[in-house]
């Protein structure tokens, strides 16, 4: 069951010429993934327009039981309809995504918003990629990435197994590599975070095998 209250949908595009590895790997294309943190947040300069502002995104990673990353995204001056989000994810560390989710909202019954939900597979800003079911992406509750929303609420909670999703287990024993760019607009408004269309810093797919450390044999 999603705990976070959820929201809005569909982003502007990102260009890929506007879009640098600022978190890239190293030259040779390493990465220490064990040694990367399981949680990262990306505080927005807030200089957007209220309806499509973000204050701040938190990407946490999966604890190895339950194998669901979990994107929150803060929208101080509340979610409404006509707001579109997207969140591109990089689950490799190179320049290109593995694959975007899409919420769109609009009006509903009484308080609660009505939802649309997009997620699509393939390495591209633009709006093709082939389209994954969100009933594949499900958690073992059978609820979707953003389970509902509230006119007004604060922010949105996305949750799902990214590797899962779109095909992009890392080997053995890894415990995977992910980062993301969001993106919020609402007419001609719009905001995205990290500032500049950067990806965030990358974070682990897994933590431990629970939030106190250890071993997972």
């Amino acid at each position: 069951m999603k705990k976070l209250v959820a929201a809005a949908a569909v982003a502007a595009l990102l260009p890929i010429a506007t879009m640098p590895a600022s978190a890239a790997p190293a030259p040779d294309g390493t990465v220490d993934r064990a040694g990367l943190p399981t949680k990262v947040v990306v505080r927005d300069s807030r200089t957007s327009p209220d309806d499509a502002d973000i204050a701040s995104v938190t990407l946490r990673s999966s604890w190895y039981w339950v194998s669901e990353q979990d994107v929150v995204v803060s929208v101080p001056d509340g979610m409404r309809a006509g707001q579109h989000l997207t969140v591109w994810f990089d689950t490799d560390l190179d320049a290109m995504p593995e694959g975007r989710y899409d919420l769109q909202l609009s009006t509903g019954k009484g308080k609660n918003l009505r939802l649309e939900q997009v997620l699509r597979k393939g390495e591209t800003w633009g709006t093709d990629g082939a389209r994954r079911a969100i009933g594949a992406c499900v958690d073992e509750d059978g609820d979707k990435p953003v389970y509902d929303v509230r006119a007004g609420a604060k922010g949105v909670g996305i949750s799902f197994d990214v590797f899962w999703c779109f095909g992009a287990h890392p080997p053995g024993d890894s415990p995977g590599a992910w980062r993301a760019v969001v993106s919020l607009t609402r007419g001609s408004h719009g905001d995205s975070a990290p500032n500049g269309r950067r990806w965030s810093a990358p974070l682990r797919g897994w933590g431990a095998c629970d939030p106190s450390g250890g071993s997972c044999s």
